[in-house]
């Protein structure tokens, strides 16, 4: 088995404000959790990972402001050709009462989706990540009159994560 490399594209935030990356990773089959801080402008790169193995990552951004963000959860596949699954289409925000129903078309392959909330459309801020084994989730709690943009992301174990959906937003009622 040869050793490779994970290097992933951020685009998350201004790199003039960000202090550094926390990055925790492990083999999907072990306990712990490996980490290092990742201090320059990204890409985030993991040296010396096992060929035909699956990654379990945590990427969480610690700001000049005193902030970080939620942890951005990947699993990545290094499996040599894993295909890659398709963008989720057509996401869509529903208002609710401090809520937004978030709602995308299925990807042909995908066990999970990923579903990044945020205050602003670059996502410098964001509010809430979440998980879901299906391709729509409810945010509840939110604050009533405020924008909200979301995006997401399937995955599924064989397959390298899809690329990020378009942005979509929506205000609480």
């Amino acid at each position: 088995m040869a050793n490779k490399y994970i290097q992933i594209p951020i685009s998350d935030h201004d790199t003039n404000c960000s202090i550094y990356y926390l990055v925790e990773y492990k083999l999907s089959t072990d306990t712990g959790y490996n980490s290092f801080n990742w201090a320059t402008a990204p890409p985030i790169k993991i040296n010396n990972v096992i060929d035909d193995s699956t990654y379990d990552v945590r990427i969480t951004r610690f700001c000049c402001d005193g902030s970080q963000s939620a942890p951005l959860v990947l699993s990545i596949d290094t499996t040599t050709n894993s295909p890659q699954l398709a963008a989720p289409t057509g996401l869509a925000l529903t208002p609710g009462v401090t809520q937004l129903a978030a709602d995308c078309n299925n990807v042909v392959n995908a066990t999970e989706y990923l579903f990044e909330l945020a205050k602003d459309s670059d996502f410098t801020v964001e509010y809430q990540i979440a998980s879901n084994s299906t391709s729509d989730y409810t945010f509840t709690g939110l604050d009533t009159g405020v924008l909200y943009y979301c995006r997401c992301f399937a995955r599924a174990s064989g397959y390298q994560d899809s690329p990020v959906s378009s942005t979509v937003s929506g205000t609480p009622s």
